[in-house]
């Protein structure tokens, strides 16, 4: 029997807080009775319970051949492989976890499965969300480990173009930064992809997860332009492209944070010093023309 105080469970003892004590790697040889025992002013009190190690060849095997498909906008199908009849025997039903790609495991919504049944409908969801599913089996001694996570994502369209900025770290790299969507399952992830202008070809795609919102690009060359594209996707497809012009010109980088505002600065200036240069022409062929006019002039008297 082990005798546990709110001291060994809690670095800061109060009566008034909940403490737990977590045993981690535990073998057959922490199997006991735990005693926990409070105390105060008014007295103590206790409680105790059995610890019973259950060994791995005794648990459930995890589910295996689970996977997902698509019913409409709100529903998914899931199914798995049948297990051997003297597995299924040991197994008292499963479990069916499933959560949208993005939010926390303490979101995750939890579904109790017969043990007869290798088929289960999931209703009630989000149209155009991407969910994450697993599934364990159980036995009278406890759990399974996890099947294999599969994706699968309801009817209802593409994810929106994400919108994305850029930012010139330094002479050959850019950092992209992207709005995430305000739902979590709005999208499975992104492709980002780049080429150097004017080539036609595009490098990548790079394949991010539905979590990140930023990626540096390295290794560019220095004082050229650069067109940086990036899509959301989901199980339906992938949405409209957004793209952006960035130049890694060795002066004045910070002017060229926007993606393709420097750009448009170049195009002005080049058509104000066209305007220049026919305003000049235009002076020049008009003294031309008086310097002919006096001439001929001059002749005739």
């Amino acid at each position: 029997m082990f005798a546990l105080t709110e001291s060994m469970c809690h670095p800061n003892p109060n009566p008034y807080l909940h403490s737990t004590l977590a045993l981690t790697r535990i073998s057959s040889e922490d199997e006991a009775i735990y005693q926990c025992i409070a105390e105060n002013s008014a007295g103590t009190n206790q409680a105790s319970a059995r610890l019973a190690v259950a060994q791995t060849q005794d648990l459930p095997a995890a589910p295996q051949g689970l996977r997902a498909s698509v019913l409409s906008n709100s529903a998914l199908q899931v199914t798995w492989s049948q297990p051997p009849a003297n597995v299924t025997d040991s197994i008292i039903g499963y479990v069916l976890h499933i959560r949208k790609i993005g939010e926390p495991d303490s979101h995750e919504l939890q579904e109790a499965i017969s043990k007869s049944t290798f088929q289960h409908d999931v209703t009630n969801l989000d149209a155009a969300t991407t969910y994450s599913i697993y599934l364990k089996a159980y036995s009278p001694l406890g759990a399974s480990q996890q099947s294999r996570t599969v994706l699968a994502t309801t009817l209802g369209g593409v994810p929106t173009p994400p919108t994305f900025f850029t930012k010139v770290v330094n002479s050959s790299a850019v950092q992209v930064l992207w709005e995430l969507p305000d739902k979590a399952g709005k999208a499975e992830g992104f492709r980002l992809s780049y080429r150097r202008v004017p080539h036609a070809d595009f490098q990548g795609p790079i394949q991010l997860p539905p979590h990140i919102n930023a990626h540096t690009i390295a290794n560019l060359e220095t004082g050229l332009v650069y067109e940086v594209r990036l899509v959301a996707y989901n199980g339906n497809g992938e949405s409209d492209c957004s793209n952006r012009l960035v130049s890694l010109t060795e002066e004045g980088t910070s002017a060229q944070t926007a993606g393709g505002s420097g750009l448009c600065e170049c195009r002005d200036a080049e058509a104000s010093l066209g305007s220049v240069v026919v305003g000049i022409h235009i002076g020049t062929a008009c003294i031309i023309f008086c310097v002919l006019f006096l001439m001929f002039g001059y002749r005739r008297r």
